[in-house]
């Protein structure tokens, strides 16, 4: 992606740079009239989350993604789309290739690595970037702008393993699948089943001897888990189907507004030479249980989560069992209490905390020009008023705001559905209305505004 970026601002006779670590800024120069007006920045990011469904052989390192056109709603077979935030590129590139488009002197940015914590946009530097006006196009939706994002902070907790020969006589998978999942920031007030903690639960109710192994779910912290499984080894197999049965039905029926696809399946299978010993087992089931997961505390004037955790990738690794996270607020301080409680649990069970990195959130602004022209497009087009939304999501927003004292920012035209997982969509319509709507905002922010 950072080849053809680069490769698409020299074939058009471009203006760009390219940093160390692919971040690549193609400028455009302002159309006939709109040469005093200030410069403003559009933005996205390269990169998508790899998320496929259970059992799919797609390997996102080799193989191309497998569209399908249903109408007007395009998709991706069995695997995540790239909408997010293959959408903005489709649009910055479009508009840098056309020219007969009105405008202010472009700033296009291309980011990297944004999905596993905004390693990319955090890696630029002062007078990378340096419009004063920031149209990010990963936010909002059709007709609506994002007035705050959350920051964030990416971790995981790293325990101890031990094992041991098993003592037990049969072996069966355990696996539960079939959750919505979905974003962690702004899908996580929606109630959806964490697939991992649907697992423990089930694990926590078993009343007869078992031991385990191979414990693993979901396929990044930034993603609700949609399924989970562990290697049971048990004596008694008919209590063992019998318990699961019963156990499930009950998490079943909480979730059957929200996940009422949910299944499970015990699949015998080989005993293998290892399991958890009991008290590993014991401690890493526990120690699950009690990390904060969800949202935590709720923002009353903005209707969006201002707090959550979400355990989002759990996997052995290098004789470590980890569970990777993802925190993310509005308040630098509610995160640091999250941070806090893991910290905590951590410490009860003989592991570690790691934190990968921790991104800045956008703070709402009172007053925002660039807000104003916005909105009142949004009149002029559809006759009814834009909305005006905080989001728990985090991008690179608040990043821009550091780098730029003064920056004025709206972040719009995040029309996809159901990101981060292989049910996300896009509507082809909906995105040639988007098309339509941004280049007439460009056209509208000459010198005189």
């Amino acid at each position: 992606m950072v080849a053809f970026i680069r490769d698409f601002a020299i074939a058009h006779q471009l203006e760009y740079s390219q940093d160390e670590i692919g971040n690549t800024v193609i400028y455009k120069p302002a159309s006939a009239g709109y040469e005093d007006a200030p410069m403003v920045m559009l933005q996205g990011h390269m990169d998508m989350v790899p998320s496929k469904v259970e059992g799919s052989t797609h390997n996102f390192e080799t193989d191309p993604l497998t569209l399908q056109l249903d109408g007007s709603i395009l998709r991706a077979k069995g695997t995540t789309l790239g909408a997010d935030d293959g959408i903005a590129i489709a649009l910055m590139l479009t508009i840098l290739e056309d020219k007969t488009l009105a405008h202010p002197k472009l700033e296009c940015v291309f980011t990297v690595q944004e999905e596993i914590g905004l390693v990319g946009a955090l890696q630029m530097k002062p007078g990378q970037v340096k419009a004063p006006r920031v149209i990010s196009l990963d936010g909002g939706s059709e007709k609506s702008t994002m007035c705050c994002a959350a920051g964030g902070i990416k971790g995981v907790v790293r325990f101890p393993l031990e094992t041991c020969a098993p003592t037990l006589p049969y072996s069966y998978i355990l696996k539960v699948e079939g959750m919505l999942g979905g974003h962690s920031g702004i899908m996580i007030d929606q109630g959806h089943a964490n697939a991992y903690l649907v697992l423990c639960r089930l694990l926590d109710t078993l009343q007869i001897p078992y031991e385990m192994s191979h414990l693993r779910a979901g396929t990044g912290d930034n993603s609700i888990p949609q399924h989970a499984q562990v290697q049971l080894y048990v004596k008694d197999v008919t209590q063992l189907q019998q318990q699961v049965q019963q156990a499930f039905a009950n998490i079943q029926e909480e979730y059957r507004d929200t996940d009422a696809n949910m299944t499970y399946s015990l699949i015998e299978t080989v005993c293998e030479d290892q399991v958890y010993t009991l008290s590993c087992a014991h401690d890493l089931l526990t120690a699950s249980l009690l990390l904060p997961n969800g949202v935590t505390q709720y923002n009353l004037e903005l209707k969006v989560p201002s707090t959550s955790n979400n355990l989002g990738y759990v996997k052995e690794e290098g004789g470590k069992f980890e569970i990777w996270y993802r925190t993310r607020g509005l308040l630098d301080s509610a995160m640091d209490e999250i941070q806090s409680r893991i910290d905590k649990v951590a410490a009860l069970f003989h592991g570690s905390v790691e934190i990968i990195i921790r991104y800045p959130g956008w703070n709402y602004q009172p007053t925002s020009p660039l807000r104003e022209i916005y909105c009142q497009l949004i009149q002029d087009l559809y006759h009814e008023d834009a909305i005006i939304e905080g989001s728990h999501g985090g991008n690179e927003t608040g990043i821009w705001a550091n780098l730029i004292t003064g920056a004025d920012i709206i972040s719009i035209c995040s029309i996809g559905q159901q990101f981060h997982t292989p049910n996300e969509w896009v509507d082809i319509d909906t995105f040639d209305r988007v098309y339509a709507q941004l280049i007439e905002l460009l056209k509208r922010l000459n010198a005189n505004v």
